[in-house]
């Protein structure tokens, strides 16, 4: 085989692996995510309040003024 052809083969038999990897990452990222943090879930649907609070700062409390 010719250089020119062993680096098409190469090429194509790569991008194969590629997609192959890029389909199982896509399935298996749910699933391992599930497995490795199983109380992510659980903590979302029990705990109502907020994550983040807003932060107070002196602008917001001068917008509430009239000046």
């Amino acid at each position: 085989m010719a250089l020119k052809d062993m680096a098409a083969l190469y090429g194509r038999v790569g991008v194969i692996v590629a997609a192959f990897a890029l389909v199982a990452g896509i399935v298996a990222g749910p699933i391992v995510q599930k497995i490795l943090f199983p109380q992510s879930d659980s903590y979302a649907r029990n705990n109502s309040g907020p994550l983040l609070y807003p932060i107070k700062t002196e602008s917001a409390a001068a917008a509430g003024k009239q000046g």
